[in-house]
């Protein structure tokens, strides 16, 4: 039996072999349809990536989110770095202990090692927070961008179907594949543009208090792109079968209910209610967005001191090992595959 924690992670019940397996299959048959549809109609799909990316930019819903979460995340280094930081060097505090203690919620470790040296120590405490600091940013971008995605998602069809230029789009010799991914693709471009502007305004001010260039919060934040992608695909699929409003309703649900939090307080909620054993509340888990496995990889880039990452595996389970992702490449693919197989049959009337 696996041992429970306050967040689920459901894939031990496939397996390792079979949920690779699975992610191998299904990874290939989208690689599969996407080459094929790349192949007979690439530029097109080019042109209306590049125009739902324009189109996105030019969106203030965009701009308001992005802004909010620089403004957040400018506060929170500020915070970290002229208040917090002068105060744990006041109480003679360790980087282990700022990330044990405050980051992971767990009791702060005993017997921790620390430096002999007044400027070792410093070094040491400034690491722990830099960690601190990257951590929260790398959190603020799975959630900024994931409501981005879901609101970029929601107007992606709507938009066409107001312009009435889905029957543009759907009249000319153009598969149905390449429409969703080129819809998809001007999303994550999107993203991408978010990620960027939020690595640059962060490493600038991590910069600014002699912290250095932060190349590694560039990986986290790829990795961590997969969650935004996921449920801008839920989302773009759930608007083809309904409203865009109910469209975006489920997946800010589903969202909040795959997160950390919401997995625990589902887990608690099912087992109280509904009398369930572990087991079958985490078969009903593989139904929502697979976020814990992509954050657990995605931190792994941010923690290089090896004391460090032994104290933060003891309440997280991080890893090197990308076979960790294959859940959440599993559940891209399905939704991405039902998404074409729903797409290409729909009637726009």
């Amino acid at each position: 039996m696996k041992p429970r924690d306050f967040a689920v992670d459901p894939s031990y019940l496939l397996g390792p072999e079979l949920l690779g397996a699975f992610a191998w299959i299904m990874g290939g048959l989208v690689l599969g349809l996407w080459l094929k549809t790349l192949i007979k109609n690439g530029r097109a799909g080019g042109h209306l990536t590049r125009f739902t990316f324009l189109d996105i930019l030019r969106t203030r819903l965009y701009w308001v989110i992005v802004g909010c979460s620089l403004v957040l995340s400018i506060t929170v280094v500020l915070v970290m770095f002229l208040k917090a930081y002068p105060e744990m060097q006041n109480e003679g505090m360790s980087g282990i202990e700022v990330v044990a203690g405050l980051y992971l919620f767990s009791d702060t470790p005993t017997n921790i090692p620390t430096p002999a040296d007044p400027a070792a120590q410093e070094r040491d405490l400034l690491e722990g927070v830099t960690l601190l600091t990257t951590l929260i940013l790398l959190g603020f971008y799975v959630f900024f961008g994931s409501l981005l995605a879901i609101f970029i998602g929601m107007g992606l069809l709507a938009n066409e179907l107001d312009r009435r230029s889905i029957y543009t789009l759907i009249s000319k010799p153009l598969d149905r594949m390449m429409i969703f991914f080129g819809k998809l693709g001007g999303c994550y471009l999107a993203l991408t543009v978010y990620a960027v502007l939020l690595w640059v305004v962060d490493a600038g001010l991590l910069l600014y208090f002699g912290i250095g260039l932060k190349f590694s919060m560039l990986p986290a934040y790829f990795v961590a792109s997969i969650v935004p992608l996921t449920l801008a695909a839920l989302t773009l699929y759930l608007s083809t079968i309904a409203k865009p409003l109910v469209a975006g309703f489920w997946a800010i649900v589903l969202m909040f209910a795959s997160n950390n939090f919401g997995t625990g307080m589902l887990a608690m909620i099912t087992k109280s209610v509904l009398r369930l054993e572990d087991q079958e509340v985490d078969w009903f888990f593989l139904l929502l967005p697979p976020q814990r496995p992509v954050g657990l990889y995605a931190v792994n880039f941010l923690i290089t001191e090896p004391l460090t990452r032994f104290f933060v595996t003891r309440a997280f389970p991080i890893t090197s090992d990308p076979s960790i992702l294959a859940l959440p490449v599993v559940y891209l693919a399905a939704i991405l595959l039902i998404a074409y197989a729903t797409f290409s049959r729909k009637e726009f009337n």
